[in-house]
């Protein structure tokens, strides 16, 4: 008896922790939440301020002190929000090391961090532009194979980009693969609304007709 009770309270031991551990979990994403919010919030009124001085991060114009505080302060609020485990928020920083944008300078590599993160929450954008920083060799090593394996997992999620890119790898066989046009317009086939699929598989089907001997 005393053994059971025993491993009934290890038991029950267990289940706490894990009870807690989700909870930490659960309030952490709460809060990343509300940091990437407050930030977004403050990306939106840093917006208007530049546009009422006729200034432009994309340009690149010199900011004042001030403004350029607001900059960096946006990009800690996304730092903070994902380092908290908020997708968005990841997804953000990704996109934003990769251009360079409102950060101190582009940083491939950690562009492909952030993406990373959130590619292995499930973001599917996250998951096709990680797939194209291995294509690329941008950010990590070139894994042609890998850049694959993540456009299938995105597509197969719904993502229409990561569809077409596969395609495109398929139709032109770009790292030294094989080429498959039929693989390439199955592909295609399941997005017909995105823009330039139907005219990559046109050109699909004149590569195949052309192998074919029918043209």
């Amino acid at each position: 008896t005393m053994e059971i009770k025993k491993v009934k309270f290890n038991i029950l031991v267990v289940t706490f922790y894990v009870l807690c551990a989700w909870a930490d979990e659960q309030q952490a994403a709460h809060d990343g939440s509300k940091l990437f919010a407050e930030g977004q919030e403050k990306a939106q009124a840093l917006s208007k301020k530049l546009a009422r001085r006729n200034l432009s991060l994309e340009k690149g114009d010199q900011l004042p002190v001030k403004l350029q505080e607001d900059v960096d302060e946006v990009v800690d609020l996304f730092t903070q929000a994902a380092d908290a485990g908020f997708a968005e928020a990841q997804h953000a920083l990704g996109g934003m090391y990769n251009m360079g944008y409102m950060v101190k300078e582009k940083d491939d590599s950690l562009s492909a961090k952030y993406f990373s993160l959130a590619a292995d929450q499930g973001k599917l954008e996250s998951i096709t532009n990680l797939g194209t920083m291995y294509k690329d060799g941008v950010g990590v090593e070139h894994d042609i194979i890998q850049a694959i394996d993540l456009y299938e997992k995105a597509f197969e999620g719904g993502h229409s980009l990561a569809a077409y890119n596969l395609a495109a790898i398929h139709a032109n066989g770009v790292g030294g693969l094989p080429k498959d046009l039929g693989r390439a317009r199955t592909l295609l086939a399941a997005i017909p609304d995105f823009q330039g699929a139907s005219e990559a598989m046109a050109q699909i089907d004149k590569m195949i007709q052309q192998e074919a001997g029918e043209l």
